[in-house]
């Protein structure tokens, strides 16, 4: 193998690091999908503002998505790198906008600004690091199909 080829192969570690987290993301959304379906007789009871279907569904589709994503970024497929960056500011609007439609507690009021800021630092930590010239260049280097 040439050092061109052995420099192709290499992933940065900061696109290991970034993969990891948003195939986190998508096993956390996957965890929550199948506690809501456990869990959902529990949660109908409970008379909760939102169906334990809806949610389960929801948290599905972003398993789903983010888990792609992460596929995609560890691949260093040349769409993973945009769809990240489109994919992880709309989960954490959809996550967002669901406990502003759908809260009712004062807990869950007051939590608001915590995941206001919890959703930004993720935002702008997944933006910067998709834009740094090394991850860049990992999927510029590529083979095309």
């Amino acid at each position: 193998m040439s050092s061109a080829q052995g420099q192709q192969g290499r992933r940065p570690l900061r696109l290991v690091a970034l993969s990891g987290f948003i195939a986190a993301l998508g096993l956390l959304d996957l965890a929550r999908m199948l506690q809501a379906l456990m869990q959902s007789d529990f949660l109908i009871a409970l008379r909760l503002s939102i169906s334990p279907f809806l949610l389960a569904w929801v948290n599905g589709v972003w398993a789903l998505v983010l888990l792609g994503c992460a596929l995609g970024l560890w691949w260093r497929r040349p769409w993973a790198r945009r769809a990240t960056a489109i994919a992880v500011p709309l989960h954490a609007l959809t996550f967002l906008g669901l406990q502003l439609a759908f809260a009712r507690s004062d807990f869950a009021r007051q939590a608001l600004p915590a995941a206001l800021l919890e959703a930004g630092v993720t935002i702008l930590a997944v933006w910067v690091l998709l834009s740094l010239p090394g991850t860049k260049r990992a999927f510029a280097t590529t083979d095309k199909p």
